[in-house]
């Protein structure tokens, strides 16, 4: 039931995506990179790496781009993010939540050129314009990413109520 609501979750934002955000020219935000990042810091590895294997192949999917990128972006953004987790901090706070989206949103759009350049040495990876590509994904989608934050997190509080519900006894159960 677990994996389901976050599959639900997937899809949702993938719909608001590619609904949404990209007829607004808005497009470059990654709401399934947002959602793994603030589920790796609320949930565990497990959870985020899910989110970040599923998303990453409905992305590559609805992308056009050759299979694959999306998805080893999202999990290596994911490794880079666990190192650096266990490594630097401690405690989470609404700081550290948007200072590790706003990084991992940078990190994403780095790691997402080099695997570009890796696919293009096959002739598999898309010719991309630098100043275009760091415009839009590097700038719109770390603001998109920024302000999707909270959103996010408001429904990951929502799932932990529902799930914590769900866990507890009723009043009929403790009779």
């Amino acid at each position: 039931m677990k994996y389901l609501i976050w599959i639900i979750a997937i899809f949702l934002l993938l719909v608001v995506q590619a609904g949404v955000l990209v007829p607004l020219h808005l497009g470059a935000g990654n709401l399934v990179l947002v959602l793994m990042i603030l589920a790796f810091l609320a949930e565990d590895w497990d959870t985020a790496l899910m989110i970040g294997l599923i998303g990453g192949v409905m992305l590559d999917l609805l992308s056009g781009s050759t299979f694959g990128m999306m998805t080893m972006s999202l999990l290596t953004v994911l490794i880079l993010a666990n190192l650096a987790f266990e490594a630097f901090l401690t405690r989470e706070t609404w700081l550290v939540t948007y200072t590790a989206v706003g990084a991992m949103s940078w990190t994403f759009v780095l790691i997402l050129l080099a695997f570009n350049w890796i696919f293009n040495l096959f002739h598999g990876g898309v010719a991309v314009n630098l100043r275009s590509f760091f415009f839009d994904y590097g700038v719109i989608g770390l603001i998109v990413n920024l302000v999707a934050v909270y959103p996010i997190l408001k429904y990951l509080e929502l799932i932990k109520l529902v799930q914590g519900q769900k866990n507890k006894p009723t009043h009929e159960q403790s009779i």
